[in-house]
């Protein structure tokens, strides 16, 4: 869960070198394919259904992205409780 989260904190939903052309109302951009050790491979969609996935990843009206990272030894219960117990 914290590896999927992690990409959406301060990154936008596509940056600009992945996105490869437009043309004739189609889209073609890479992205990787974690299933098939991490290759780049390249897919066109339709520009409306590009748009659709990539409005998903727009926040509603109040919602703000995360701005700060925990620190590590958050997630280390130990060094947390020895950092907080003085």
């Amino acid at each position: 869960m914290l590896k999927y989260l992690a990409r959406y904190t301060h990154r936008v939903a596509i940056s600009n070198h992945r996105l490869r052309s437009f043309e004739n109302g189609r889209v073609s951009f890479e992205w990787k394919d974690d299933s098939d050790r991490s290759q780049t491979k390249l897919m066109t969609l339709d520009a409306v259904e590009f748009l659709r996935r990539f409005l998903l990843h727009v926040l509603p009206t109040g919602l703000v992205r995360i701005r700060a990272v925990l620190p590590p030894s958050i997630l280390r219960p130990a060094t947390f409780a020895r950092e907080h117990s003085r």
